[in-house]
């Protein structure tokens, strides 16, 4: 017997107060935190539109989002 699944409506789910919602209200924070030129700076690395011999105008993201 195949069951067959169909999408929710948009808001027919909610999150209740937990450790789950905690660490996505977390995740999320920190993500809004991040800088978008930081976080496209490998992207233009790559395609030429950024060096490393010029200075950064505000602080570098490490961690996975670093210049490698």
């Amino acid at each position: 017997m195949d069951t067959i699944y169909k999408d929710l409506p948009y808001n027919s789910v909610e999150m209740l107060p937990g450790i789950l919602k905690k660490k996505v209200e977390l995740n999320r924070r920190y993500l809004l935190s991040l800088n978008t030129e930081n976080l496209l700076r490998n992207h233009y690395f790559e395609a030429g539109l950024w060096s490393t011999v010029k200075k950064p105008d505000n602080d570098i993201h490490w961690g996975w989002e670093s210049p490698t």
